[in-house]
């Protein structure tokens, strides 16, 4: 830090210094609020303007199909996960807000913004 003078409220901040403070450090950072799957296609129905049907299948179909594109562990990893994040809403950190000093986007918000990505051009 630099002093222009002896009032510690006149203290200037090095630009980066943000940087080195947060090296080495690890964060969690989650959107602002939890959705089940069903919700975010809704939500990205809504922004693109046009139903998304919301099927449920079982987890060897979906293991099955994932496979084709991935590999099976990939695929069963990526399986587990989700079904542990449907039985278990995910916890709200507020790390987003602490280091941007604004809130997390919504999932709504971002599904707006990312509309044309799930669009056919």
């Amino acid at each position: 830090m630099h002093a222009a003078s002896s009032d510690p409220a006149a203290l200037t901040v090095p630009a980066g210094i943000e940087v080195i403070a947060l090296r080495g450090r690890t964060f969690t950072l989650t959107g602002g609020q939890t959705l089940t799957f069903r919700t975010q296609i809704a939500l990205l129905a809504e922004a693109i303007g046009r139903d998304i049907p919301f099927t449920t299948i079982t987890h060897d179909t979906a293991l099955q199909q994932m496979s084709a594109y991935m590999p099976a562990g990939i695929a069963e990893s990526l399986l587990t996960n989700w079904v542990a994040a449907t039985a278990r809403p995910e916890t709200i950190a507020d790390t987003t807000e602490i280091l941007l000093g604004k809130p997390a986007r919504t999932f709504h918000q971002w599904a707006q913004k990312n509309a044309p990505a799930f669009t056919p051009s």
